[in-house]
């Protein structure tokens, strides 16, 4: 506008009337330079120019205006789109934290759908539960009236024999020993026993009814130690017949194994006192609490053959040896009656009894019988184990030899075990002292025939006996035996010490 203005000017200094100009378009053209050089002086612009400028002044006025509200109008649009960014950045953030709230709710919803499903199945199962129970129960019922109409049906025992007790499946088990040892006495050579083997056959043929064999082979053959049936007549009582072994202290009956005895042989007083280890005949025993009191009774009662020597006796020697004494019932008429009674003390390891014995005529063709009785005590706890037994023989052979005999025995043991030393090798190993003696009168031991033995141990001698002895135990069932003896004869001196060995392994 400015331009315009000064061009305007400028021509109307030259004394030329312009023509009248509308906006937008071009200028007119300059006027030739003869009529420049005549005019002199200022001039007033035409009257047509006039107008013109007002026209264009009005018109860039105009257009100042425009361009002015365009700008405002620029400016409110600008200002409203801010408005909207803005807006539309509020409306995000709004639903941004509509979502951040709604979250919660749609996990609780999808719990409560879960809840729902889970008590749904539930329902489903107990439902399906009481449809079980009531067909169970309309089973019950039908088989109660099934007894009330029929009576009871036959037990299961009897689906195959029709027998109360079971079947006869016949579980079997072997247990026994095998040994060996060796022996040296004070003026003899040591000499290696025969290895022996000992088995014990159990065999089951029903709940009711069990079988024991027990048999030694060794190198002079088969002997027959027990063939038993034993017939379980309730919780408390047995009954056993065929060979058992004779129940007259505990020592016979349940120590003497040799995996069980601590010691290589036997106390002296089995030798000539307490005669025999089997008895053939018919047994009677159980036991069972007193009351509530922590105290078992023992109970055995037995009867059957007895003790006799195979042929009459002609002289002390065969009478007062009762190592000939058998019990075969093919060699003997003797009968014999025994029992024990017995306390055991589970919680104190503590079992000591009573024992009786009765045997009839012991030598044939002769009235010489005699008596017995004996008492144990046993004690095992923790790492200690003691053992003793005491019996008295009366036997009455006035109508033999003239006069009776009366035998004594008695042994007391003692053995520890330190299960819990840290060496190993020392909690497997044992210590045993023994002692016992043997005691007779009415037999003179210059009177005997010593001949007639198979060692001076084996003699109705009055003896004491002392052994000291040490074990090794390579685990429960194997074991290793060494012992010193020391026999000290009361009226002769046999110089009979002696040093025992023994192996046992037990299955």
């Amino acid at each position: 506008g400015g331009g315009l203005a000064c061009l305007l000017v400028l021509g109307s200094a030259r004394g030329e009337t312009p023509a009248p100009i509308e906006l937008g378009q071009p200028l007119p053209p300059d006027p030739p330079a003869s009529a420049e050089k005549g005019a002199e002086g200022p001039r007033e612009p035409a009257p047509d120019l006039q107008d013109a400028l007002e026209r264009n002044a009005r018109a860039i006025k105009a257009l100042k205006e425009e361009h002015a509200r365009a700008l405002e109008r620029q400016r409110e649009q600008s200002e409203l789109q801010q408005q909207q960014i803005e807006i539309l950045e509020e409306t995000a953030r709004l639903l941004a934290e509509q979502v951040r709230r709604q979250a919660p709710a749609a996990t609780a919803v999808e719990d409560l759908q879960t809840q729902a499903a889970t008590l749904e199945a539930r329902s489903r199962k107990a439902a399906q539960r009481d449809v079980e129970l009531a067909a169970v129960t309309d089973d019950l019922r039908d088989r109660i009236d099934g007894i009330r109409r029929f009576g009871s049906p036959l037990p299961y025992t009897a689906k195959e024999l029709f027998l109360p007790t079971q079947t006869n499946e016949t579980p079997l088990a072997i247990y026994g020993q095998i040994l060996g040892g060796y022996r040296r006495q004070n003026g003899q050579a040591g000499l290696f026993q025969s290895p022996s083997f000992g088995p014990w056959i159990l065999l089951q043929l029903n709940n009711r009814f069990l079988l024991e064999v027990n048999f030694d082979i060794t190198s002079g053959g088969v002997g027959i130690g027990q063939v038993q049936l034993d017939w379980f007549l309730n919780n408390y009582l047995t009954l056993s017949a065929g060979r058992f072994l004779t129940p007259i202290g505990s020592f016979n009956e349940r120590l003497s194994p040799e995996w069980i005895n601590k010691l290589p042989d036997a106390p002296i007083m089995f030798n000539q006192v307490l005669p025999g280890t089997s008895t053939d005949g018919i047994q009677l025993r159980g036991s069972r609490y007193l009351g509530r009191l922590p105290a078992k009774l023992e109970y055995s009662l037995y009867g059957g053959n007895g003790f006799q020597l195979p042929q009459t006796p002609k002289g002390l020697t065969q009478v007062s040896d009762f190592q000939n004494l058998t019990g075969s019932p093919d060699e003997v008429n003797a009968r014999a009656v025994g029992g024990r009674l017995g306390m055991w003390l589970p919680l104190h390891g503590v079992n000591f009894g009573f024992s009786g014995y009765k045997n009839g005529v012991d030598a044939p063709g002769t009235r010489s019988h005699y008596d017995l009785w004996d008492f144990d005590f046993n004690f095992h706890r923790g790492c200690w184990d003691f053992r003793a037994e005491y019996a008295n023989v009366e036997q009455f052979a006035l109508s033999t030899i003239g006069h009776n005999i009366n035998r004594q025995g008695f042994y007391s043991q003692v053995a520890y075990r330190n299960y819990g030393a840290r060496n190993r090798y020392l909690a497997n190993v044992e210590l045993v002292a023994r002692y016992g003696f043997a005691s007779f009168r009415g037999v003179p031991a210059q009177a005997l025939d010593l001949t007639k033995f198979a060692s001076s141990l084996d003699a109705p001698i009055s003896r004491d006996q002392y052994t000291l002895g040490i074990n090794y135990y390579f685990y429960p069932s194997m074991v290793l035996k060494l012992a010193y003896e020391i026999n000290r004869e009361r009226t002769i001196n046999l110089r009979d010490d002696i040093f025992l060995a023994q192996g046992v392994w037990a299955y």
